[in-house]
């Protein structure tokens, strides 16, 4: 997705303010914000990567103009792997792109620096057009669509209207974070109750095949085994009481 990690000038083309229709009373509006940026052409690629390859090119294509030479003189260091224009650029003048992207973050800095920046939040990005230029820059313009903007960011931000500020827009980390719990979770999870394991036999000939009672106990023993010692028991009386 596109973003722009780092400070990066934009110029501000107008401001304008939104407000719902049902607003209630002492809600905040909201603002849109009409900005402007030379981009590395390598930003298209967050958009469509073949829009890059579509625009600029490696080698430079026949009946290139005095003017793009100029631009890409020896000695000078490229920003761009494909740094000329492509045929098909040079007979289009704006590519637009209808695509909305919605959850940013972000910051203005407007002079002061440090916690006076300006904030953005939960903003929208949207009404993308592309000028590709020789040597690999790329016009972009692109609104951000604020809502709930309180009074006294609402009043700095009116005051940028035609002026060059650093800009920082963050791309929403909702689902990788949503991830990041699932798996954390899954990681703190308790495993899972094992099932009791067969004691081995003294003599070890053997598992033994009753893991609840331990070897020599009467339950574990074999039910014709618990007969046996019954009946042998019964004759011991038996012959007990004939003696008596």
């Amino acid at each position: 997705m596109f973003s722009l990690p780092e400070f990066t000038k934009v110029k501000v083309l107008d401001v304008h303010l939104l407000s719902q229709k049902n607003r209630p009373p002492g809600a905040n509006p909201g603002v849109r914000l009409n900005v402007q940026a030379d981009l590395p052409n390598y930003a298209l690629a967050a958009f469509d990567p073949a829009l890059r390859t579509a625009l600029f090119t490696k080698t430079e294509a026949a009946g290139g103009s005095a003017k793009d030479k100029r631009q890409t003189l020896p000695g000078v260091e490229e920003i761009s792997d494909l740094p000329h224009l492509t045929s098909m650029a040079r007979h289009i003048k704006k590519v637009p792109w209808t695509e909305k992207l919605t959850g940013y973050t972000g910051e203005i800095d407007h002079g002061v620096g440090g916690k006076s920046n300006l904030p953005i939040t939960d903003a929208s990005l949207e009404n993308w057009r592309f000028q590709a230029k020789q040597g690999g820059t790329v016009a972009t313009w692109w609104s951000i669509e604020m809502v709930d903007v309180p009074k006294l960011v609402l009043a700095e931000l009116a005051m940028l209207k035609s002026r060059e500020v650093p800009l920082k827009l963050l791309e929403p980390e909702v689902r990788q974070q949503q991830l990041d719990d699932g798996e954390e979770q899954r990681q703190g999870a308790a495993p899972p109750a094992s099932a009791p394991t067969a004691q081995k036999q003294g003599d070890g000939e053997g598992a033994w095949p009753f893991p609840n009672d331990p070897p020599g106990s009467t339950a574990a023993a074999p039910a014709s085994r618990r007969k046996a010692n019954t009946a042998k028991t019964a004759e011991e009386v038996f012959a007990e009481e004939s003696k008596a």
